[in-house]
């Protein structure tokens, strides 16, 4: 009877889980403030331009996204769409803005990340990328052979 009668003079007991939400959000602003109090590096954005290219045939048969990290000196790279047909594999190049002989940076991975080579670093914002079709295991001769698709990279 005196549980019906503080029932109907008081309502019902909150949850116990609703007692504890404002300790919740509490204890997750603090830990968000610590994070970025103790470890500022952590919201920083990168300095310098960021440089990108999409690299796509018509249709989106093949599309290629590539980001240059210059902390690691590669391109992180993520094939979208187009498998390579079998027995064969996709290779991707740079090509220097001066117009010089495109340069393997290797297999085309489906997601990965593919190393610059030290002398196009300097040149990361003027490059070509493309990808080619290759026989299984790349280029034999150092030169694509069957060029699918090229894009610029952009800064931004």
């Amino acid at each position: 009877m005196r549980r019906r009668l503080r029932r109907r003079l008081f309502g019902r007991p909150p949850r116990p889980v609703l007692r504890l939400l404002p300790w919740l959000l509490a204890g997750t602003a603090a830990a968000a403030l610590a994070v970025a109090v103790l470890r500022p590096e952590l919201l920083a954005l990168p300095d310098g331009p960021a440089v990108v290219a999409e690299i796509a045939t018509e249709g989106d048969g093949l599309r290629v996204l590539a980001s240059y990290d210059p902390d690691a000196g590669a391109f992180r790279v993520r094939r979208l769409t187009g498998p390579p047909p079998e027995g064969r594999d996709f290779e991707f190049w740079a090509i220097p803005p001066d117009g010089g002989a495109p340069v393997s940076l290797g297999l085309l991975p489906e997601a990965g990340i593919v190393p610059l080579p030290d002398a196009l670093r300097p040149q990361v914002a003027g490059l070509v990328l493309a990808v080619s079709e290759e026989e299984a295991g790349g280029s034999r001769t150092g030169a694509p052979t069957t060029v699918l698709a090229a894009a610029p990279v952009t800064s931004f």
